[in-house]
C-alpha cells in the first residue's frame, strides 16, 4: 500500500500520516513514537509566495 505523507494533516509543525496515524515533527523529521525513526529534512525558504527546497 502506498501512503504519501502529502495526504497527511499538518497541525502546527506536526505532520500526521493519513494511513497510519504516525506523527512526525517536520522541523527535525523525528517520529514522535520513537527517536530511532526519522525522515530526511531539507533546508527550505519561502520567498515571493514560492517555496524553495535546498537538496
Amino acid at each position: 500500500m502506498v501512503c504519501p505523507l502529502s495526504t497527511g494533516a499538518l497541525e502546527g509543525h506536526i505532520l500526521r500520516c493519513s494511513c497510519h496515524g504516525w506523527r512526525y515533527d517536520i522541523k527535525t523529521g523525528e517520529y514522535l513514537g520513537s527517536r530511532d525513526i526519522t525522515l530526511k529534512v531539507y533546508d527550505n525558504m519561502i520567498k515571493n509566495a514560492r517555496t524553495y527546497i535546498y537538496i
